[in-house]
């Protein structure tokens, strides 16, 4: 069975790499640059969070080109990817971290405030 990961790999070292595929106001990749950035977003939280197979790794910011980028580099690491909404009540919040136990969490300096003491 091919993977999501094995798929993006694929089309990543295929002529489609030159191809702009996530553009919003703050950043604009072609999937070559999302492929290199997500690499290095991937090994991050390997080597500094220890995160391996079967581990969860929560995103907690805005929809944007960075979600895509944090959702990627999860992927690529081994891991599901928790989404967290940031209009999630905070004792929902809480009550999900809890429960879940992410490795890390990636978010924006916006929202981080609202994340539990822990993470």
């Amino acid at each position: 069975m091919t993977t999501l990961v094995e798929l993006f790999n694929e089309a990543a070292r295929s002529e489609l790499r030159k191809r702009v595929v996530v553009c919003d106001a703050d950043a604009e990749w072609t999937l070559g640059e999302l492929d290199l950035l997500s690499d290095s977003l991937a090994k991050f939280f390997i080597e500094k969070y220890g995160a391996k197979k079967g581990n969860c790794i929560g995103i907690y910011m805005n929809k944007c080109a960075y979600y895509v980028l944090a959702y990627t580099a999860a992927l690529k690491a081994g891991c599901a990817y928790l989404p967290l909404d940031i209009s999630y009540p905070q004792t929902l919040l809480t009550e999900i971290l809890k429960e879940i136990s992410p490795v890390v969490i990636c978010s924006t300096a916006d929202h981080v405030a609202r994340l539990p003491g822990k993470f």
